[in-house]
């Protein structure tokens, strides 16, 4: 399953990638109709005391791969997910889902979020158009419910499953919900332009019986950052990565490389080569196996390269990026 969420509109992941992160704070103690409400991230499915769970369940476990690739199953600790129902080479499209409805959020307001009124009432809207198929797949998404939070069944479904788009718009995907997190995730979830559509493709081989995961926060932070961003939504990663604390050095290293990249090869004073930085970011992302960050160091990696009059192997990073952006197409 996914958690939606967020505040402060950070692009994490490679230029493929358009998922969110938002990150912070409304006070969601408040009743008022005009609260701030963030947008959530995907939290575990079957809450004790959840109504709807076993609805959710059911519901979940009908679900159908139109080609055969994945099953939903129930899992021993996260609700449902995800499973290969055979083996899936890399660069599979996995799934291939457009939004069910997308909505303009409204004015975003710093350190808030959004007005809960307006959104309430675009997603309740776009809710009553649904036809009763759609209807039945969209109550079949988890809800994340803070205690005390203001805001309809249907208002809470949206935010803790919800997506921003490349125009700004904020969509909901019932399907791409269904799939849970995990910190090396064997999948990228990308938006494709040409489709108008969420693409999750494999960005290794999955083995029939793996879970497929994705990322619903930025993966280059360490296990404690990124606990910390889920942990506030209810949702506690324990995934091997998380629990061994594996590559915690490396990925802090990889943000700082791509910081400092970014600065340098944007500032028109800046000059020198930083060549050997952009290799390192590479070699990190590719050992670490997080192809989400894959486009974005060979895209620095190119231009580090041009910087230097190295046309050749500017090129060859160039192609490497461009097949990233393929598998989303």
């Amino acid at each position: 399953m996914m958690l939606g969420t967020l505040v402060m509109l950070l692009l994490f992941g490679s230029g493929t990638a358009r998922s969110r992160d938002i990150d912070g704070g409304a006070d969601r103690s408040t009743s008022s109709r005009d609260a701030m409400l963030p947008f959530a991230v995907h939290v575990q499915a079957c809450a004790k005391g959840d109504e709807f769970a076993e609805y959710r369940r059911q519901y979940g476990l009908n679900l159908q791969s139109p080609d055969g690739l994945w099953t939903v199953e129930q899992t021993v600790d996260r609700g449902l997910g995800l499973f290969a129902a055979r083996n899936i080479d890399k660069g599979t499209h996995v799934l291939v889902e457009e939004p069910m409805f997308a909505i303009n959020p409204g004015r975003f307001h710093a350190d808030k979020g959004y007005a809960i009124g307006a959104l309430q009432d675009a997603v309740e809207a776009s809710f009553r158009r649904l036809n009763a198929t759609s209807r039945e797949e969209y109550l079949a998404c988890h809800e994340h419910r803070p205690t005390g939070s203001a805001g309809s069944r249907a208002l809470h479904i949206f935010i803790s499953n919800a997506y921003t788009m490349p125009d700004g718009r904020v969509g909901i995907f019932p399907r791409i919900a269904k799939i849970n997190h995990s910190c090396r995730p064997n999948t990228v979830n990308t938006f494709s332009d040409s489709r108008g559509a969420r693409v999750i493709w494999a960005g290794r081989d999955i083995a029939a019986g793996e879970e497929i995961t994705v990322t619903y926060v930025p993966l280059i932070e360490a296990t404690a950052g990124r606990r910390a961003r889920l942990a506030q939504y209810g949702f506690k990663c324990q995934c091997e990565a998380c629990n061994a604390h594996e590559g915690d050095a490396e990925r802090l290293e990889m943000s700082n490389l791509a910081r400092e990249l970014n600065g340098a090869l944007s500032d028109p004073a800046s000059s020198g080569s930083v060549m050997t930085k952009a290799r390192r970011l590479v070699r990190l992302v590719e050992d670490e196996g997080l192809v989400e960050y894959h486009a974005m160091a060979y895209r620095l990696a190119t231009l580090a390269a041009m910087r230097d009059g190295s046309n050749i192997v500017a090129e060859r990073w160039a192609r490497k990026e461009a097949e990233m952006h393929e598998y989303a197409r």
